[in-house]
């Protein structure tokens, strides 16, 4: 390992220290889609740290010093070599921070990707920390590393302001780290059987609490929770604590919106090919792969913000039949809890203009308006416009769907909704139940079914007065109203169609220019 231990100090070349980019060669492409199976329950079992750590080792010192790929070699390494390996990697990271911290990539204009790249290789190191390790470490070794994240963490400090723990990882060093080689007693003693790695347990240290800083002092526990949500989703995909838990790690931390000049933030984008992927899986019908990898990018710290993978997430279960529903429901739950807590996020887009939630997505966050509303203390009217049973205006939505989609039972579905429509009190209830009804029909294609359920849900928007205090809700239901009607055949319809593209424009003019562009 001596040459890989210099890749974090020797240059590519005296003309381009740090390389090229290589985000798009086949190199890198090949590397990531071997890390890809790490979320993949189709491909795991095909995954190889050796082909990662090839990959990688060729591209950090053929190529480009870029951070992400360092953390993947450096999480290579420990999974390979075990202790040996830990000592280097670190070495290698704080070499490559201190050496080429200017010229790196990600650039120092995509921070939220550096951010990214080093808490995966953080993850990875205490995943690997929590199995079985190879070789022995002596106190000297151990110093090695602790001395090494130490750097990281005060290089990190100085430069940056991620707001990154270093203590717990390096506390866990020190705690599983063996002294030496443990002396055989007897010939005869039986072999300790070691169990697999999938029951590995978490970290346990006390927390101490800074009443300066409370949040911060809790980052350790909502690591934890983090990692105990994704142990749980790939023992039992179905559980909703794992989805419960992922989302309130994510979001507990976050108390007010993002700072924001026009509605668009400084917040970095995520990677195209991260939605345009989860299509793509949509449209196969891969639903479980589906699940994995929406939840799995949401474990980005780049990705706390993109609302849009908890779209896909809680499509996904609603097709994996009664098994997955109460991890649906779960998906749906926290979902509009975070957006009651901060109202308007959903609206909110990244530094270049991406949405934080697509079109399907705030359609699909609509039908979650009065999903908790029947939980509250007291409120029982909600319960009853819902339906029998207690049951609230989502799920009622996603019964019909259910109904229609796997059953077959389309007549049945719409009647079900219809009937739900013309009962309810609820102005704003009766609008997400047409709004369903909307999509029930355009997911089956029968949108000229749906015309005058289109007009009166315009009319109840505008006439409402909802495009003014309630701009967000208006603007996901035309988003709907819009999308459908463009389908339809006919002057007319085109010409209505613009109109209702004129209202989305009076509410955000970005997203009629990107329904526009859509369109062409």
């Amino acid at each position: 390992m001596e040459q890989v231990a210099l890749l974090g100090k020797e240059p590519i070349s005296e003309a381009a220290p740090a390389g090229e980019d290589v985000r798009y060669e086949e190199r890198f492409e090949a590397l990531q889609e071997e890390i890809d199976k790490l979320s993949s329950p189709t491909s795991r079992d095909s995954f190889s740290w050796e082909t990662v750590s090839k990959l990688a080792t060729g591209i950090l010192a053929e190529d480009s010093k870029d951070l992400l790929v360092a953390s993947y070699l450096c999480a290579a390494l420990v999974h390979l070599e075990g202790w040996p390996g830990l000592g280097v990697a670190t070495g290698v990271f704080a070499d490559l921070l201190e050496t080429f911290w200017e010229s790196m990539y990600p650039p120092m204009r995509r921070m939220g990707g550096r951010l990214s790249a080093v808490q995966w290789w953080m993850e990875k190191t205490d995943e690997a920390l929590a199995g079985p390790m190879k070789g022995t470490a002596d106190a000297e070794a151990v110093g090695r590393v602790r001395g090494n994240l130490d750097r990281i963490d005060g290089f990190l400090d100085d430069h940056t302001d991620f707001d990154l723990t270093f203590g717990p990882l390096a506390a866990t060093v020190e705690r599983v780290a063996p002294a030496q080689e443990a002396p055989a007693e007897t010939a005869a003693a039986p072999p300790e059987v070691t169990k697999p790695v999938v029951e590995a347990s978490l970290p346990t240290e006390e927390v101490t609490l800074d009443a300066g800083n409370l949040l911060r002092s809790m980052a350790p526990l909502f690591k934890t929770v983090k990692q105990a949500s994704k142990m749980v989703r790939e023992g039992e995909m179905q559980s909703p604590q794992s989805y419960r838990w992922l989302r309130f790690a994510l979001w507990e931390p976050i108390k007010d919106l993002p700072l924001a000049d026009g509605g668009v933030t400084r917040i970095p984008p995520p990677k195209r090919q991260v939605t345009e992927y989860l299509e793509k899986l949509k449209d196969e019908e891969a639903w479980e792969e589906l699940v994995s990898r929406s939840e799995s990018q949401l474990y980005n710290p780049q990705h706390t913000f993109l609302l849009t993978l908890n779209y896909f997430s809680a499509d996904a279960l609603s097709h994996l039949g009664k098994r997955y529903e109460r991890a649906h429901d779960m998906v749906c739950r926290e979902t509009l809890l975070l957006l009651r807590r901060l109202d308007g996020i959903e609206g909110l887009r990244f530094s270049d203009g991406t949405p934080f939630a697509s079109d399907e997505a705030l359609a699909w966050m609509v039908g979650l308006q009065g999903f908790l509303d029947g939980q509250a203390e007291g409120d029982n009217e909600s319960r009853k416009e819902g339906g029998d049973g207690g049951d609230t205006v989502a799920d009622e939505i996603q019964r019909a769907r259910v109904l229609a989609r796997e059953d077959g039972k389309l007549q049945e579905a719409v009647e079900g909704l219809d009937r739900h429509l013309r009962s309810c009190g609820s102005g704003r209830d009766a609008l997400a139940f047409r709004l369903g009804l909307i999509r029930l029909l355009a997911e089956h294609r029968q949108e000229k079914m749906a015309v005058a359920h289109l007009e009166r849900a315009c009319a109840d928007i505008t006439g409402s007065g909802l495009m003014q205090w309630d701009p967000l809700h208006a603007l996901a239901g035309l988003k709907v109203i819009y999308t459908v009607m463009k389908k339809l055949p006919g002057k007319e319809h085109a010409a209505r169609a613009a109109e209702i593209l004129s209202m989305i424009a009076e509410i955000s003019t970005v997203d009629a220019m990107n329904l526009q562009s859509k369109r062409k």
